[in-house]
């Protein structure tokens, strides 16, 4: 990057000295009427002015691919983490019910329905963002996403020989309480002040 922005800033800064080198000494030599000094002078800032746009807009447009990528990114990371927070809720709620009805009405119809294979999808998804190309804050989120889909799909596996009244599992609804707040803390940091991704960009 450095090699590139140098390289740049040689191309930009060289021919526009030259030119503006050659222009002055046009002008100040000129023995001519004053209009084709005026001509030399609107020659040269408009050739100088043309250099300088064209050195300005690889910067502008890598801007503007960065910023692309980080509101995609962002964007990623948010529906990611509001799949979680959903997907948590209902294991949550799951294993908290089934105290009642020792999961006849609950964690069977949960293992029937498919629910526990979507943990294995959303883990690889969490897995595949570039954590290079997130902020520190965004970083931190995605890593707790991690830990707590990995926790869910762990005791996911577990259900068929779940003990609805044992210590170990009371203490697992605790834990996926806090995951899923979690999850709902880093769905409402990303959500607040995001702008819709245009079309356009």
């Amino acid at each position: 990057m450095f090699a590139i922005r140098a390289m740049w800033i040689a191309l930009i800064v060289v021919p526009a000295s030259w030119i503006l080198i050659e222009t002055l000494s046009k002008v100040f030599s000129l023995s001519g009427p004053e209009s084709t000094a005026a001509a030399a002078w609107t020659q040269g800032i408009g050739s100088i002015l043309a250099i300088i746009g064209a050195g300005i807009f690889p910067y502008w447009h890598q801007s503007r691919v960065e910023s692309r990528k980080a509101d995609r990114l962002r964007s990623i990371v948010l529906m990611l983490a509001r799949n979680q927070q959903e997907h948590l809720r209902l294991l949550h709620s799951t294993l908290f019910n089934a105290q009642e009805d020792f999961g006849h009405k609950t964690i069977s119809p949960y293992i029937e329905n498919e629910w526990p294979m979507k943990w294995p999808a959303h883990t690889e998804a969490l897995r595949a963002i570039p954590i290079a190309d997130l902020d520190a804050g965004q970083v931190y989120m995605v890593n707790e996403l991690k830990v707590g889909a990995d926790y869910a799909w762990r005791i996911c596996k577990d259900l068929e020989n779940w003990n609805v009244l044992g210590d170990r599992e009371r203490s697992v609804i605790v834990r996926l309480n806090h995951y899923w707040e979690m999850a709902r803390l880093t769905v409402a940091l990303l959500d607040k002040g995001r702008e819709p991704i245009s079309s356009a960009r």
